[in-house]
């Protein structure tokens, strides 16, 4: 099982929900991430900070913080949240002037 295999579209859609109800600065500050400096993950037509969505996902997903000190194999590249699972049409990654559509 890939690091990522884990990680289903509605943990990705609770992260979200999260987000907008705290708001960006109560959301990273409690989960501990800065803001994002390469990529945002798109999700309804909305920025988001990726490695923050996809860090608290994986964390709803498992019971266990996702661990920034990884393996390259489980790195969090631009197509790490596009691995296995797909979400719905109208989601990408955005950034260093490309969109991957997940």
């Amino acid at each position: 099982m890939a690091f990522w295999d884990v990680v289903a579209e509605h943990h990705v859609r609770q992260a979200v929900a999260e987000y907008d109800r705290l708001g960006q600065v109560e959301f990273l500050a409690h989960y501990g991430f800065g803001r994002a400096t390469a990529y945002l993950l798109i999700v309804d037509g909305k920025a988001y900070d990726s490695k923050a969505i996809l860090g608290v996902a994986y964390r709803l997903a498992t019971g266990s913080p996702w661990v920034r000190m990884i393996s390259a194999a489980g790195s969090m590249g631009p197509l790490a949240c596009c691995a296995d699972w797909a979400l719905t049409s109208g989601t990408s990654v955005t950034g260093s002037g490309q969109t991957l559509p997940c």
